[in-house]
């Protein structure tokens, strides 16, 4: 996740994120309905990680995305987010 974040910060963070948020739809929408939107070359990883993910955790993981969007303007904190962002999904398998 630090190291991750380390790399991302100084890029375009809203980029950044929506990159995220695209990534977890497709999560959400493999899970729940075989089909991929955004990363159609990566069906095969998201068909084999969706059934890892708490399907609760990625909903709210989608909404705390959404929230974060507000934030990415905020000069002090893009690593601070970034590392948050990727805590959160990571914590996605584990809960």
């Amino acid at each position: 996740d630090l190291n991750l974040a380390e790399g991302l910060h100084k890029h375009d963070l809203h980029m950044v994120l929506q990159g995220v948020q695209r990534w977890a739809y497709d999560l959400l929408s493999i899970r729940l309905t075989q089909s991929v939107r955004y990363y159609p070359s990566y069906k095969n990883t998201l068909q084999k990680i969706a059934p890892l993910v708490n399907l609760f955790a990625l909903l709210k993981f989608l909404l705390s995305l959404q929230t974060q969007q507000k934030y990415i303007t905020h000069p002090l904190a893009p690593k601070l987010l970034l590392e948050s962002t990727f805590a959160e999904y990571r914590n996605l398998f584990n809960t």
